[in-house]
């Protein structure tokens, strides 16, 4: 059995083996080709995944790229927006500048023109109003064309205004001896008056009534500007107060010892004007404002006539509020003061509701224009006051000793006897015996201009409450009239008007 066994032939026990090898391969290559397909597919999975990162690499590239871009327009567009705003600024800003040379040229011109016109009707009415004057208007022009912005405005066209402002205020403020935060800015005198009335009475009627106490007193004279006048009339009509008009004497001054005894308990305000604006008598301001303080009572005073023309310290008179109009010294119309003594706002209520202006107090926008041009005025009464003072004085007296040397004892002065004695320094205040007031103003017209006693009640013949106040006879008021020189009246506008009124008077008193 060895032998046979050891005698087997190689080839028999190889084709034994082969099938299995066969098989190990076969198996060998499935296993292959299965890694092969594998790797392939991760291959191209990786191959497709580059390729991805490769694209969305350039898409985030691409919007970035974009971002970037809308980014840029956005800036430019906003540059640009900018660049024509600015643009545009530049335009409006040369177009005002240009105005402003135009009209400022135009209106020296114009003045020097009108000064040298022969025949020119010479004014003579200061009392009623007066022209801005050319420094005043110039102030004025670069906030009319130029520096438009609303003070109450954060940016800095708001802030420029507010300046403005705020300079107007120290120039009041230095003219009236008093704080810049004691200087209200109103539409005018009237404004002024009804705010300082009207304020202190509703607020004391107010006061009173929650007290249980009697309504409030309030005095003031016959002889004031309606502004103040009626106003205490109309509280009176409708209960808010009782009312006591005091006695003036027969040269237009109210009499102490008549303030004295009208003063009650209940008494909160006394209101008499400064000066008075037909006779041009000036009133014990400082001596009723003593006792009034002495007593707790408020003191107004109406100083429209007075600002620009004798000197007004607020501190030295001692009251608690005073009015000052803006048009009566070569301001425009329109603008205005109140001044109101610190701590007395407290006892106030204000008349005009809306935003915080004017410190609460009186509600509205700024008149911007209107209040520089208040500002430049009483800066100048400030720089030019005893000069400008002088000048009115001298020409009033000399046009006053002209017609006496002309027409004698037909020439009736009323107010105090003494020309120059407790009157201001430019008013005339004359009756023209045998004459109708207002034949002498019609006969004068377009050469003189005066006014009939007030140019408030120069419509009717009948005497004006001040006059008739004063006690002046119907035969002694009815030829008045009143005349007011102005800081630059001339010599010769006062000859002019020496020789028109004599004519006038002669001419009249030949049809009689």
């Amino acid at each position: 059995m060895e032998d046979v066994e050891d005698n087997q032939s190689p080839t028999e026990t190889i084709d034994f083996e082969q099938p299995a090898n066969e098989k190990k391969k076969s198996k060998f290559a499935q296993s292959f080709k299965k890694a092969s397909h594998l790797m392939g597919e991760k291959l191209n999975g990786a191959v497709h995944s580059v390729r991805e990162a490769e694209i969305g690499s350039k898409v985030v590239d691409k919007a970035k790229t974009l971002k970037d871009a809308v980014k840029e327009a956005d800036i430019g567009s906003k540059v640009v927006d900018k660049a024509k705003a600015l643009k545009d600024a530049v335009k409006d800003a040369e177009i005002g500048s240009r105005v402003t040379k135009a009209v400022t040229s135009r209106m020296r011109k114009a003045s020097d023109k009108e000064e040298s016109a022969p025949g020119r009707e010479t004014y003579l009415d200061f009392n009623a109003t007066t022209p801005i004057s050319k420094e005043v208007g110039l102030a004025m022009m670069p906030f009319m064309f130029e520096i438009h912005g609303n003070p109450s405005s954060a940016h800095a066209h708001g802030r420029r205004v507010k300046v403005a402002i705020d300079h107007a205020r120290r120039q009041i403020a230095e003219c009236l001896g008093c704080e810049e935060n004691e200087i209200i800015f109103t539409s005018g005198g009237t404004e002024s008056n009804n705010l300082a009335i009207k304020g202190v009475v509703e607020w004391a009627a107010r006061d009173r009534r929650a007290k249980d106490l009697p309504k409030p007193h309030v005095i003031t004279s016959p002889i004031e500007h309606p502004a103040v006048l009626e106003v205490c009339k109309y509280l009176q009509e409708i209960g808010m107060c009782d009312l006591t008009l005091v006695e003036v004497s027969g040269d237009g001054v109210v009499r102490l010892d008549s303030v004295k005894s009208a003063i009650t308990p209940s008494t909160v305000l006394i209101s008499i004007m400064h000066s008075n604006n037909e006779v041009g008598s000036i009133q014990p301001i400082q001596e009723i404002a003593s006792f009034a303080k002495d007593r707790g009572i408020l003191m107004h005073t109406d100083c429209s006539q007075s600002v620009g023309k004798v000197p007004i310290n607020c501190k030295e008179l001692g009251i608690s509020l005073l009015t000052v109009a803006g048009h009566k010294l070569y301001a425009p119309k329109g603008v205005g003061c109140l001044y109101i003594s610190s701590g007395v706002e407290r006892r106030m209520v204000k008349q005009s509701h809306g935003a915080g202006h004017e410190f609460g107090i009186r509600a509205g926008t700024e008149n911007v224009v209107g209040i520089v041009g208040l500002g430049r005025a009483m800066e100048l009464v400030t720089q030019h006051l005893p000069e400008w003072s002088e000048n009115m004085r001298k020409q009033r007296n000399l046009l006053y000793h002209k017609l006496k040397e002309r027409h004698g004892d037909a020439i009736h002065l009323h107010g105090p006897i003494e020309l120059d004695d407790c009157r201001l320094p430019n008013t005339l205040f004359i009756n023209v015996n045998g004459l109708i007031a207002h034949d002498i103003v019609k006969e004068c017209s377009g050469t003189l201009a005066i006014s009939a006693g007030s140019a408030c009640h120069s419509d009717g013949h009948t005497r004006s409450p001040v006059l008739e106040a004063m006690e002046v006879p119907p035969e002694l008021a009815r030829g008045t009239i009143r005349i007011s020189t102005g800081v630059h009246t001339t010599e010769d506008e006062i000859s002019n008007a020496a020789d028109t009124l004599s004519e006038v008077f002669t001419r009249l008193w030949a049809t009689q």
